[in-house]
């Protein structure tokens, strides 16, 4: 069909980083997969590929993984700890609060595949879901002041400033 893909995946249990990713691929090769439930005369699926709401949505999730699995993946590996993971997920809420305000005013920049839609009906549902996300992340992952901790990040300013001490007594 000229798609860049050869396969279609068919796992009915996919990991949490790769689940972006099955989103991502469903969205790409949804005129694709139309044909084929045509052809196969799977007309539920025809319909939920045919209305413009539920690409919408797809595509909004596609956007939102994207992001969610981005943070994921940069909070992960052996220079991270608590402090440089605690301002990511600060990073994360404030980016929501913006986008939120950002998605009311129809400004969809930030979510690259529901721009293309342009579908103005599910905006309400957007904005619900970010300011949600929004209250989750501060519920699960509440704020953890790091300005008490520079020791952490740099265990020698510490080390420098308790030598200054010493020699200043």
């Amino acid at each position: 069909m000229g798609a860049n893909y050869s396969n279609l995946l068919l796992h009915t249990e996919v990991r949490w980083l790769s689940r972006g990713k099955a989103l991502s691929r469903v969205y790409e090769l949804k005129d694709e997969m139309l044909s084929f439930f045509s052809l196969e005369k799977q007309e539920e699926f025809c319909e939920l590929l045919r209305d413009c709401n539920w690409v919408s949505k797809l595509a909004y999730l596609v956007d939102i993984f994207d992001h969610l699995n981005n943070v994921n993946s940069k909070m992960q590996g052996k220079n991270e700890n608590l402090l440089t993971s605690t301002e990511k997920m600060k990073a994360l809420r404030e980016k929501l609060k913006i986008w939120s305000l950002r998605v009311k005013n129809g400004n969809f920049d930030m979510l690259s595949h529901f721009s293309e839609m342009k579908n103005k009906e599910v905006v309400p549902l957007i904005t619900q879901h970010l300011e949600s996300l929004e209250e989750k992340i501060e519920k699960y992952f509440p704020s953890l002041s790091t300005e008490n901790y520079p020791w952490v990040r740099n265990p020698f300013l510490t080390l420098d400033s308790h030598v200054l001490n010493l020699k200043k007594n």
